[in-house]
């Protein structure tokens, strides 16, 4: 969505992600609307971990944050 909307790559055109740990996925943008860019993802993934993250009232960070 980020290459569509930087004009990197045309509507439809794949890319090709190519890891350090020899794995490959295909990325590429199939639509647009006022909501954002339709994409299509292939490959192979695997879940590496999981985490829960818990609200505490006397927190003073609030609701949260952003992960970037």
């Amino acid at each position: 969505a980020l290459l569509d909307a930087d004009g990197a790559i045309a509507l439809g055109e794949t890319w090709r992600n190519d890891s350090i740990v020899e794995t490959t996925f295909h990325a590429r943008a199939i639509g647009r609307s006022p909501a954002g860019v339709l994409t299509e993802v292939e490959g192979t993934a695997f879940r590496t971990g999981e985490h829960r993250f818990v609200l505490d009232p006397r927190d003073p960070l609030g609701t949260g944050f952003v992960l970037r």
